[in-house]
This record gives structure tokens, C-alpha cells and sequence, in this order.
């Protein structure tokens, strides 16, 4: 009897770890680099400064934009790279950290 409550024991265990119920990971379940975070904030460069030139793409003001941005990307990211995580757990932190770099590129966005 007491091999079978043993047996019974360890499969209810195995159980509950299979199925994530017990002995759950301690990493947050939203999980971002900080590094992907500011590349996707490049990636949205080209609307910002398709907006600070008034929506027109083949002005003098939006290649000047762009002109900067680019310029200043490896600096921002450096900048702002040392001063938060390496990891962003929470959306908040992701939006306030690419709404940062974004401003950093382009002043006055």
C-alpha cells in the first residue's frame, strides 16, 4: 500500500510539472530586449519624420530628418542602453523606452 500512495504521489507531481502548475519559472511572462525594443523603435523613424515634413516624402525637411536620426542612432541607443535593463518586462517599460529613443533621434518629435 505504501509503494502505490508513493507511486501515486510521484505521478501526481510529474503531473502538476508537466502541466506548469507547480514549480513554475520565476521569468516574468512578458519578456523584451532592450536592444530589439530600440531597433523597432528606428523602425518606426520614417512615419515620424514623414509627419515632422507634413506628410511629404520628398521634401528637403523629411531627408533632413531622416539625415538625423540615422546620425544619432548609435549614440542614443548607447546612451539609453546604459541606463535601463537588459530585459523590459512590463509593455509600459517597452513604449516609454522606444517613445525615448525616438525623441533622442529626432529632437523635437
Amino acid at each position: 500500500m505504501n509503494k502505490f500512495l508513493l507511486g501515486l504521489l510521484v505521478v501526481s507531481a510529474l503531473a502538476l510539472y508537466k502541466l506548469d502548475i507547480i514549480f513554475a519559472s520565476s521569468e516574468p511572462e512578458f519578456q523584451r530586449s532592450s536592444d530589439s525594443v530600440l531597433g523597432d523603435a528606428m523602425a518606426g523613424v520614417e512615419r515620424l519624420c514623414l509627419s515632422v515634413a507634413g506628410g511629404h516624402s520628398d521634401s528637403v525637411d523629411y531627408y533632413n530628418c531622416l539625415d538625423t536620426a540615422y546620425a544619432f542612432e548609435d549614440i542614443c541607443k548607447q546612451r539609453i542602453l546604459s541606463q535601463i535593463p537588459e530585459k523590459l518586462t512590463s509593455p509600459h517599460a517597452v513604449s516609454e523606452n522606444q517613445t525615448r529613443m525616438q525623441s533622442c533621434v529626432i529632437p523635437g518629435s
